[in-house]
């Protein structure tokens, strides 16, 4: 696999997608339950929003990415567990299937949710960025948090 361009900025990898932001508004315009939008938007950031905590107290070292075949530039120098990404894209899933529980959309969200996760986790790991360890962790964080959140 290609390395990601180079012209990447540090500051645009690590900016979270505007989805969640917009996400809970949509749910409530769609829904017209403002309780389901909320409880959506606090799974979101009770369970993303600590594991830059749990990065802050781990500080574990990234991947020497010398020794890679394809080196990520540029070299990412903060902390590798747990992958945020991971546990970003892992808890919006669970979000969305929880809002989507009881409906003929579930297993469609379940399905869809759990193989985003595993081509992030898969990229993250195969581009050198994170152990596997850090993105198994960080999808079961999102597993036991964002349930027990809601």
């Amino acid at each position: 696999m290609p390395s990601p361009p180079a012209s990447t900025t540090s500051s645009a990898r690590h900016r979270p997608s505007s989805l969640p932001c917009y996400s809970p508004g949509v749910i409530w315009v769609r829904t017209k339950d403002l309780r389901v939008a909320a409880a959506f938007a606090g799974v979101v950031a009770a369970t993303w929003l600590p594991s830059a905590v749990m990065k802050l107290i781990v500080h574990r070292p990234r991947p020497e990415s010398a020794l890679l075949s394809h080196p990520y530039t540029p070299a990412l120098t903060d902390a590798s567990y747990p992958s945020r990404h991971t546990v970003f894209v892992a808890t919006l899933a669970i979000a969305v299937v929880l809002v989507l529980r009881g409906t003929r959309w579930q297993a469609t969200a379940t399905t869809i949710g759990a193989i985003v996760v595993a081509v992030v986790a898969l990229a993250l790991v195969t581009y050198g960025v994170h152990f596997p360890s850090d993105v198994i962790a960080s999808i079961v964080w999102a597993l036991a948090v964002a349930p027990a959140v809601r």
